[in-house]
């Protein structure tokens, strides 16, 4: 389950990639408020694949707290 897992689509995310192109706003970071975790993509370069990958609480968790939006 983990490697089809984007972050993006789940309701504990605090903000989508596409949000965050939309709004312009790169300094507003990827969270996951159900742990209060920062969510990230696997890249920091300018042009980087959209998803989202699980934080290191979700994942010890099995996933347990994602959900699809």
């Amino acid at each position: 389950m983990s490697k089809n897992i984007d972050c993006n689509d789940c309701i504990n995310l605090n903000i989508t990639e596409q949000e965050q192109r939309e709004l312009k706003d790169n300094k507003k970071w990827h969270e996951c408020m159900e742990y209060n975790s920062q969510v990230i993509h696997l890249s920091n370069t300018k042009d980087h694949n959209p998803k989202l990958y699980p934080c290191i609480e979700c994942k010890a968790d099995s996933y347990r707290h994602y959900h699809k939006r």
